[in-house]
């Protein structure tokens, strides 16, 4: 069984190794990888259910909005529609940002669940830590309540990405993680426009144009 195994099972196969990783352990004690990225994929997927659910949520209450907001036309309320657009461009912004990290979530945890070499670790949690912080970012300004999670898991990721380069021989390369995190960020993005284009209801084509104008910054 190679190092890289023994240290992603957390199992030893000779005396000699044991003594070793004790040896290492007094200097800085390492938890076995699998383990931990088993309990950060859980702690992912456990967000996406909760970023589900606010999606069903903002969802509900952007069809409820477009139909107030043709109540208000129909009566000719144009204050109280020009209103309730602005609010809707607010929710549908929610929608974005929140559509976009759950994409870049999912897009992480497919990665992390495929790893099987040490150095793919390596090659895979440096740009997907980069990529969690950058979501993290989005999603706390408009869920304020998300921050713990989203630390908790971005320090998971970390730790393991220290654990598996004190393992191995693999280095990384911090430009190209860079690079990476960006086309996570950059796919999640186009994901997440194909998805509200099938999530948010259509304008009707009668709506006067000043409640159109209010709505064209995020309408997709």
């Amino acid at each position: 069984m190679s190092r890289f195994s023994n240290n992603w099972s957390g199992k030893s196969k000779s005396k000699k190794s044991v003594f070793n990783k004790r040896l290492r352990g007094t200097i800085k004690p390492q938890t076995p990888l699998k383990p931990t990225m088993d309990r950060a994929v859980k702690s992912i997927k456990i967000q996406l259910l909760k970023l589900d659910r606010l999606l069903t949520k903002l969802s509900d209450k952007d069809k409820k909005l477009v139909n107030r907001i043709i109540i208000k036309i129909q009566k000719h309320d144009r204050k109280h529609a020009i209103i309730l657009a602005n609010e809707l461009v607010e929710i549908r912004k929610m929608m974005k940002v929140v559509t976009q990290a759950r994409c870049a979530l999912e897009a992480i945890t497919m990665r992390i669940e495929t790893v099987t070499e040490l150095g793919d670790i390596v090659a895979t949690l440096g740009p997907a830590v980069s990529a969690v912080k950058s979501v993290q970012k989005g999603v706390t300004g408009v869920v304020p309540q998300a921050q713990d999670k989203f630390t908790e898991i971005s320090g998971m990721l970390s730790d393991i990405l220290v654990d598996a380069g004190q393992s191995g021989e693999a280095i990384l390369d911090f430009k190209v993680a860079n690079e990476d995190a960006e086309k996570i960020i950059a796919d999640a993005s186009i994901q997440a426009e194909s998805k509200l284009k099938k999530k948010i209801p259509d304008i009707p084509s009668n709506i006067p144009k000043y409640v159109t104008n209010a709505l064209e910054e995020v309408c997709v």
